[in-house]
């Protein structure tokens, strides 16, 4: 899997090519599926660049960053059996 977020030029017959304004669009292409297209309204970019600034400005006065931001560790399901527990039982 390959993954990336960039300004990448496109040709007019691509689908991501009218992809305008406050708009974004997520192309993904699968052996199964073939190309699928998530489009909908963004933020824009005057909300997305105020936050931008923002949050900039909060790294430098030492204002700690949401951390809804950032990866947490998952908890773990109750239930589950550990990892490399071997176990018998019947198959329906």
């Amino acid at each position: 899997m390959a993954a990336g977020v960039e300004p990448m030029l496109v040709s007019n017959a691509n689908q991501l090519a009218g992809v305008d304004d406050v708009f974004n669009a997520v192309l993904m292409k699968g052996d199964m599926l073939g190309d699928v297209v998530f489009y909908g309204k963004g933020a824009g970019k005057l909300p997305t660049a105020s936050a931008v600034v923002a949050d900039v400005i909060d790294t430098e006065e030492g204002v700690k960053i949401h951390d809804s931001l950032f990866w947490k560790p998952a908890e773990k399901p109750e239930g589950l059996l550990e990892t490399g527990t071997p176990t018998r039982g019947i198959c329906a």
